[in-house]
């Protein structure tokens, strides 16, 4: 194994991108990238990496040394950032907002198939609340519906504030222009389609499925998941 495939490895097993490996060792995101494709640093940078992964000068320049102690990483309190899934923030928000549009996406189900009585009529236009809107109508879950609503949209705002300023700020790292432009793009989306749940919510009667609807939400979903590996993609390259 050479040189720069332990430096990737090394930096993949941290969790880290190579900005933010640059960020730790004081030098630029593309000297990270040269050595990574074959460059060897000057001594210095080399001892700073050897201090920083806690693994030996032999283990970095002996490429017949393939393999070293890995449960050694990190014993003497070396800063490496690792994603601690239980306890990180954004996996937190994640859960919050996953949780909350399961629940909402089940009773949508559940509205599909159970058969319910037409208990609201809409003053204004005189139409009644059918399909989802009617079953919330009808079992009282107004409040619970609202209150995913607000979970969703609050989860997703703190995670914003937390991936594109808190997170940078913290690990002392850039956010790269691409991951921005995802990201944004996606957030973006993920408000206007709350914003459509909402009004067809609010007025059940102005939607109605068709092959047409079918397919730009069809669409939309495609287009969210796509923006969200793009996300990322950038979030561990740049």
């Amino acid at each position: 194994m050479t040189f720069g495939e332990k430096i990737h490895r090394l930096r993949k097993l941290n969790g880290l991108s190579q900005e933010q490996l640059a960020a730790k060792l004081n030098v630029s995101r593309q000297a990270i990238s040269k050595w990574e494709m074959g460059a060897i640093p000057d001594i210095d940078n080399v001892i700073k990496i050897s201090t920083f992964f806690d693994c030996s000068l032999d283990y970095l320049m002996n490429n017949d040394v393939d393999e070293m102690n890995f449960n050694n990483i990190n014993k003497k309190g070396v800063p490496i950032q690792k994603h601690k899934i239980i306890f990180s923030t954004s996996w937190i928000l994640k859960i919050l907002a996953a949780l909350s549009m399961f629940a909402l996406l089940v009773m949508w189900m559940i509205s599909m198939i159970v058969e319910f009585p037409i208990t609201r009529q809409d003053i204004t236009s005189g139409n009644f609340y059918t399909g989802f809107s009617g079953f919330v109508e009808h079992y009282h879950l107004t409040g619970f519906v609202y209150s995913c609503i607000v979970i969703w949209l609050v989860s997703i705002s703190a995670l914003a504030v937390w991936q594109l300023y808190i997170r940078p700020s913290k690990e002392g790292i850039k956010t790269g222009k691409s991951f921005l432009c995802y990201y944004l793009i996606r957030f973006v989306m993920i408000i206007a389609g709350t914003t459509f749940f909402i009004y067809g919510f609010l007025n059940p009667w102005k939607f109605y499925w068709t092959i047409q609807s079918g397919f730009f939400v069809g669409v939309y979903f495609a287009a969210i998941v796509a923006l969200t590996i793009a996300v990322n993609y950038y979030d561990v390259k740049e």
